[in-house]
Order: C-alpha cells, then sequence, then structure tokens
C-alpha cells in the first residue's frame, strides 16, 4: 500500500498570470461549495484565469478543501438541478 500524498505543485491550480481577485471566509455551505466538502469554516479564493478558479482552503489544519473550475462549476449547477429536479429555485 502507497501512502505517499499525491501533491501537486501550485502551477497546477494557478499560472503566473492568475491574480488573485478575492478572498472569502465561508462558515456556511453553498450551492458552490457542498456539505460533500466537509471542512468549515474555509477560505475560498478567487483567481482571474482563463478557468475562473476557486480554491477552498481550510486553515485550521492546513487542508485543501477543493477547487471548482468553470467546468466543475457547469457540472455541480446541472447536477444539482437535474438530481434534485431544483428547476424553479
Amino acid at each position: 500500500m502507497n501512502n505517499t500524498r499525491n501533491t501537486r505543485p501550485a502551477s497546477c491550480w494557478a499560472t503566473e498570470k492568475s491574480k488573485i481577485i478575492s478572498s472569502t471566509r465561508l462558515t456556511e455551505f453553498t450551492d458552490q461549495y457542498k456539505y460533500v466538502n466537509r471542512f468549515l469554516p474555509v477560505w475560498k479564493v478567487s483567481f482571474d484565469d482563463d478557468r475562473k478558479m476557486d480554491v477552498y482552503v481550510e486553515t485550521g489544519q492546513s487542508r485543501f478543501a477543493t477547487f471548482n473550475d468553470s467546468g466543475r462549476k457547469a457540472f455541480i449547477w446541472i447536477f444539482g438541478t437535474f438530481h434534485n429536479w431544483d428547476l424553479w429555485t
């Protein structure tokens, strides 16, 4: 059994051209940061790049929670809408 962590360099998530456009502390789950992620509070860090990347970081124990790029954001919306038939909210 291999217990090594799959660590990726920061360049996988952001590039030198990526600028942070906002950082927000979340204390509740949202439409884009669902309960399945389990970590709260987290910091949502949004980047101004082609992917419209949002990275979620749990700072209490220095853990990467998740990320949402534009493709994942669309998937989350489609899944939430059609899985729950939540078309009118």
